[in-house]
């Protein structure tokens, strides 16, 4: 997947900023629904469709409800239904391993994982095959270190558009003058087309902020279609 994405990055995918609509849900807290279209022309059509409702916890059920669907790009055909919560639990691990193979240090051994939610394993179980890890250590984060480390690293996005306009560790630090735009030095699309040479120094420290784009859900989708379509039926 990581090879997908990177592919897709480079490619001729059109991309239109995600769609956001408020649900209401009466005697609760509002509901989201978020959608998430991308197409290579000719090629495949895919839209994310994300529900999220936030007292869902209340009913011991997912916070975030979401299905892919995979069509032609010829003929508009369905082609897949892939779940939504796996694809993007996945796609943003590869995201930030692909990330990491410009932005790491050539022989970084360890791995801190910053939090220890639902992603947590993924994103390690990603990096592992990027560089030689060999110890693996998680830490709880605190939201007063979040400023000294945006201020301490080169700071990188996988688009620009959604670091800009949704991504809170972005944008928050934009708000409030810790970050401006020109320190935003490239987005996936520029290191996986070698416009940017990514890490610069053994000493720099890069900080990598994924959003998450809808081209990369389409990758993660037609990988997952091809596969699955190689496989022998019994």
């Amino acid at each position: 997947m990581i090879d997908a994405i990177k592919t897709m990055f480079t490619s001729d995918c059109v991309t239109p900023v995600r769609h956001h609509h408020a649900v209401e849900v009466p005697g609760e807290a509002a509901a989201t629904m978020l959608l998430m279209p991308a197409w290579v022309p000719g090629a495949h059509i895919g839209v994310k469709i994300l529900n999220l409702f936030p007292d869902n916890q209340r009913r011991a059920l997912p916070t975030i409800i979401g299905t892919y669907l995979l069509s032609s790009g010829k003929t508009g055909e369905m082609l897949a239904m892939v779940d939504g919560g796996e694809l993007t639990a996945r796609r943003t691990a590869a995201t930030s391993a692909l990330a990491a193979r410009y932005l790491a240090r050539e022989d970084a051994q360890s791995m801190l994982m910053v939090g220890a939610g639902r992603l947590a394993l993924n994103l390690m179980q990603a990096h592992a095959p990027v560089r030689p890890r060999e110890r693996f250590a998680v830490w709880a984060r605190a939201p007063d270190h979040d400023d000294a480390c945006i201020r301490r690293a080169s700071v990188f996005v996988d688009t620009r558009a959604g670091a800009l306009l949704e991504g809170g560790v972005s944008v928050q630090p934009l708000r409030s003058g810790v970050l401006t735009e020109d320190r935003i030095l490239a987005d996936l699309a520029d290191l996986a087309d070698g416009r940017h040479g990514g890490r610069g120094r053994a000493d720099e420290i890069t900080l990598f902020k994924s959003v998450g784009a809808a081209l990369e859900d389409l990758a993660g989708a037609i990988l997952a279609y091809e596969q699955t379509s190689r496989e022998p039926v019994a």
